[in-house]
């Protein structure tokens, strides 16, 4: 019998919902499936880099060009320096990017925050580092933060917060009093945090994305994760294709 970390993990709701499309012959809102081409240009990128033989291992970060030109995004966006060798790392995805994190520094016991609902795969990542998922129901209908609640949380054995904004499955997104309080309590407590920033470019009502790379002390404790499918997902091919060479 295979012992495994996470016996009680079932299929995921994103599995639940797409069979049940799948099977009901419905309109599949569970994913964000594109409902476009690719756009000819990037079709056109990956055709040269295959006829210029660009198939050799990647270096593990990542190719130094994308990563140093995420870097001058960041600072485009918002204001904040990353060096492209030792501060930025480009993964499979992002949720690749969230376990990898999680796994490099929550060590069994340490407990880590989580803002629910959540995009279903933190808690796994969690439990699979051994740490303690420590979940927080966010207040309804808004889906905002009671920050009194997360102070009578944190204790001793809390290692980190996990943040989404803007959040999956609300859409909401976290103010500049959020970030700062967010920010107080993770310098007041040493802790760290993990920003899930994935949806960062869908923004409605004339609301800004606020990023923990904006606050100075968040930036020094925190990691970000951002998600090039996402950018692809915008709105059709030619702004997808944009925000690429915007990267």
């Amino acid at each position: 019998m295979t012992n495994s970390k996470l016996p009680n993990t079932t299929d995921s709701i994103f599995s639940i919902m797409s069979n049940l499309a799948h099977k009901n012959k419905a309109l599949n809102l569970s994913q964000g499936f594109p409902s476009f081409p690719v756009d000819t240009i990037l079709k056109d990128y990956h055709s040269e880099a295959i006829k210029n033989n660009y198939n050799q291992y990647a270096p593990m970060a990542g190719v130094s060009f994308l990563r140093e030109s995420i870097s001058l995004m960041m600072v485009k966006l918002h204001q904040a320096n990353y060096h492209p060798d030792n501060e930025i790392c480009i993964t499979a995805g992002a949720t690749q990017a969230i376990f990898t994190a999680i796994q490099a520094v929550i060590h069994p016991g340490d407990e880590v925050i989580v803002f629910t609902p959540a995009y279903d795969s933190y808690i796994p990542a969690i439990q699979m580092a051994g740490g303690i998922a420590v979940e927080l129901l966010m207040n309804l209908p808004d889906f905002n933060i009671d920050w009194q609640k997360v102070i009578d949380l944190i204790n001793v054995k809390t290692a980190m917060i996990m943040i989404n904004s803007p959040h999956n499955p609300s859409g909401t997104m976290l103010n500049h009093n959020d970030m700062l309080q967010l920010e107080h309590l993770a310098v007041q407590h040493n802790l760290i945090v993990l920003s899930d920033e994935v949806y960062e470019h869908i923004t409605f009502d004339n609301n800004i994305h606020l990023s923990a790379a904006r606050y100075p002390e968040l930036k020094k404790r925190s990691f970000i994760t951002a998600s090039f499918g996402k950018r692809f997902m915008l709105q059709d091919g030619k702004q997808a294709i944009v925000s690429h060479q915007h990267i």
